[in-house]
């Protein structure tokens, strides 16, 4: 089954709980739930990871679709309104092969939301650009 994965991490999230306190961070991650729900395919799956984190699994996804689903919820994210703060993402994503498994298929989508964090954040990472052909 052809499915990706994407893996959002609210950018400096800790600076808006030490910022503004823990009650403004669960209003964020609230307003970023209700957000990227309606965002979403009704086929779409979609799930809180971690504490700043979310899940998507985006079935019948190319790569480069969910390369582009992935960037309309970056863009969106960063235009919103989210009051006295300023919100981005960092994003990953994998789009599994047949060799893949659950657990690959996760390092991989998490593997570039950490090349999405390190290149600077407030981007969009699919596996397939960092491996070598």
């Amino acid at each position: 089954m052809l499915f990706s994965l994407v893996i959002i991490d609210i950018d400096h999230f800790k600076n808006i709980n030490d910022t503004y306190e823990h009650p403004v961070g669960d209003v964020v991650l609230s307003k970023m739930a209700q957000l990227l729900q309606s965002m979403s395919r009704d086929v779409d799956i979609f799930a809180r990871y971690g504490g700043e984190e979310f899940v998507i699994i985006l079935p019948r996804s190319t790569q480069e679709n969910a390369t582009l689903t992935a960037e309309r919820y970056r863009s969106t994210i960063a235009s919103t309104d989210w009051g006295a703060y300023k919100i981005t993402v960092s994003i990953g994503v994998g789009t599994v092969t047949p060799e893949d498994t659950d657990q690959s298929i996760l390092h991989k989508a998490d593997t570039a939301l950490y090349v999405s964090k390190s290149g600077g954040r407030n981007r969009v990472t699919h596996i397939a650009n960092l491996v070598k052909s």
